[in-house]
């Protein structure tokens, strides 16, 4: 799918590029909303969580490449992107040491 979203934005403005990015995963959800079941078990919902995270985390990887391939690339924007995305990679990091706690024996 990244290839397929790289491609999608090449030759477009920097709003446009992003809007086809974030259009392609339209049920990535806000940090305030919750698509998952009440009854489903922590764990569950940790992993379909870092599923999302795993996704927008690429998305904003292809956004970027998109951006940086343009003609004339809008700097301030794609620091902007690559702010949310290490924010995104830490977020991935704090659900997988929940998930998978390093042990020491």
């Amino acid at each position: 799918q990244r290839l397929r979203i790289h491609t999608a934005c090449k030759g477009l403005s920097a709003d446009r590029a992003i809007g086809i990015v974030f259009s392609a995963n339209p049920c990535i959800p806000s940090r305030s909303a919750s698509c998952y079941d009440f009854h489903m078990d922590d764990n569950e919902a940790l992993r379909g969580r870092l599923l999302v995270l795993r996704q927008e985390h690429r998305d904003l990887d292809a956004a970027i490449a998109a951006l940086q391939d343009a003609a004339h690339c809008d700097q301030l924007q794609i620091q902007r992107l690559k702010k949310k995305k290490l924010l995104l990679r830490d977020e991935i990091t704090r659900i997988q040491d929940q998930l998978y706690p390093d042990i020491i024996a």
